[in-house]
């Protein structure tokens, strides 16, 4: 979208614009952002998640079961893939 995002070197760490933007600036490590295809954040989860517990909500989210269906309403019939 035309914009450029740079490396900040802060102390032994530093971050990228991009991430610090994502996030509003408050960095958490590890961190994934779901997006859609526009670019737009669907979801951010901070911390460690392990995959069973990632799996429903990126088919949730990835395969656009949330324009029509509520999370409580796809996770009653989640039986895992």
């Amino acid at each position: 979208k035309g914009q450029n995002f740079k490396y900040i070197a802060k102390g032994r760490r530093g971050y990228n614009e991009l991430a610090a933007g994502f996030l509003k600036g408050k960095m958490s490590y590890p961190s994934v952002i779901i997006m859609d295809a526009d670019f737009g954040i669907l979801q951010t989860f901070k911390g460690y998640r392990k995959a069973d517990e990632l799996l429903p909500i990126v088919k949730y989210l990835g395969e656009g079961l949330y324009t029509n269906l509520t999370w409580d309403e796809f996770i009653k019939d989640w039986e895992g893939e």
